[in-house]
């Protein structure tokens, strides 16, 4: 799976939902390991966990004064689309709600056409449950180990003989076709809470085209003729079930939308994930909560320019001791991605002794089993306990020695991490001496349970 942007530039002009304002968006192709970076008065805000400012009935992202709305619904399309690139610049506060969907986002990407790049995409696995629960309000959004990435939601409004209790789950891999089922699921909200939130000026541009309203049992006769003065509503725009001129999608096309509001909060993690996320009546503040405990949880969150480990922290991740620990120091490292480990030889090694005494010449295969150990660190800084796993070497697919590694040399061994499917993972290592490759591979290992 490799990272992915759009081939062209996209404009998309509408109207903001809670802002009213109208707003021109432009989708922009972005180079690889850029991420999704949002761009309003040549300011960039990154779309990140790290940059969460708000959840109150939408997600709000923003760094200093600059605060960008609602970007749960165009989050999702880059998730439905596979995109992991691209600039979005727009001149307002929030991008435009269009149908209040993710349809159209989708439509204009898929039209315009992507672009495959050169570096491939790692996935977030889900290795142990982690969840987010507030028992007083009954709700929760938990995720667990799956070899996929599957969704199941329960909605619960007891309120609204419309919608009542609805489940659905589906399976909907990154950037995979089968998001029309999610993507064009619109979002909603009850009569009651709309009136509500247009009496106290928060939903500016709502109207009978952005969204779904429900109409609840608490929406009374002189709420209706309240909110017919705010929209001009005919008293035919009012039926059984909703208001407005308005077909549902899907029967069940409120969980849906749920749905997809829960996978565009998750995506501000940068990187789709691998796992199982089941959600009981959850909001945009408990997916926030789950997006951030998962970053916590498997260490997303760290700066690679201060992220660096000494041989004590080595030796409390590797199992390897003397003789057969070869890496010194770890001295940069990002999580679920890449390491450089640093390895400094000195005569005292002791395969020196028999390694051409009188002209010492590290062994390749030492070299190798380095870079395996600096992959080995990867992997295991990622579990909860890495004392009780270790990670042994699968397959070797190719290895090839360009210079010599002799006593004095400081060796820098730069590993990323190229897959990890099913516990086993491929890596691909260079080795340098003063910026001159010297050894290079590609290797599979897995992880397996210690048994001693």
């Amino acid at each position: 799976m490799f990272q992915k942007t759009i081939s062209k530039n996209i404009k998309i002009a509408g109207k903001g939902l809670f802002s009213g304002e109208k707003v021109t968006m432009v989708l922009k192709p972005a180079p690889v390991s850029t991420g999704i970076t949002f761009i309003v008065n040549g300011q960039k805000i990154p779309a990140n966990f790290n940059n969460i400012f708000d959840t109150s009935r939408r997600t709000i992202i923003g760094t200093g004064k600059i605060k960008i709305n609602t970007v749960e619904h165009l989050m999702a399309a880059f998730y439905f689309t596979g995109i992991s690139n691209i600039f979005v610049e727009i001149d307002k506060s929030e991008p435009p709600i269009m149908d209040g969907s993710a349809k159209y986002f989708v439509e204009k990407i898929n039209n315009a056409g992507l672009s495959k790049q050169s570096q491939p995409i790692q996935v977030i696995k889900i290795n142990e449950k982690i969840s987010f629960e507030l028992p007083s309000k009954d709700t929760f959004v938990t995720a667990l180990p799956y070899n996929g990435f599957r969704v199941s939601y329960t909605i619960d409004y007891p309120n609204c003989k419309s919608i009542k209790s609805e489940e659905f789950s589906i399976e909907i891999p990154f950037g995979d076709n089968r998001h029309s089922e999610i993507s064009s699921a619109r979002t909603f909200c009850l009569a009651s809470e709309l009136l509500n939130l247009k009496k106290n000026n928060i939903l500016k541009g709502a109207d009978e085209k952005n969204g779904v309203v429900y109409i609840d049992d608490n929406f009374k006769k002189s709420d209706k003729v309240e909110l017919t003065s705010f929209y001009n509503f005919k008293a035919k725009s009012f039926n059984e079930s909703t208001i407005g001129d308005i077909k549902l999608r899907f029967p069940n096309e409120a969980v849906r939308h749920k749905i997809l509001d829960l996978i565009g909060d998750l995506y501000l993690l940068g990187r789709p994930i691998q796992g199982h996320i089941i959600a009981h009546k959850s909001g945009h503040k408990e997916n926030i909560e789950l997006t951030k405990k998962i970053a916590k949880d498997l260490k997303l969150n760290h700066d690679k320019k201060k992220y660096k480990f000494d041989i004590n922290d080595i030796l409390d991740i590797l199992h390897h001791r003397y003789p057969f620990l070869l890496i010194d120091e770890i001295v940069e490292l990002i999580p679920n991605e890449s390491v450089v480990a640093k390895k400094n030889v000195t005569y005292n090694e002791p395969y020196f002794q028999g390694h051409f005494p009188g002209k010492a010449i590290m062994p390749g295969v030492l070299i190798i089993e380095a870079m395996a150990q600096s992959g080995g660190f990867l992997l295991l800084h990622t579990v909860k306990d890495p004392k009780k796993q270790l990670v042994i070497f699968s397959r070797i697919n190719y290895a090839k020695f360009k210079k010599k590694v002799v006593p004095g040399d400081k060796v820098d061994f730069r590993t990323q991490m190229l897959s990890f499917k099913l516990n086993t993972c491929k890596l691909k290592s260079v080795a340098y001496v003063n910026d001159d490759i010297v050894a290079e591979a590609e290797f599979m290992t897995t992880i397996t349970d210690k048994d001693f």
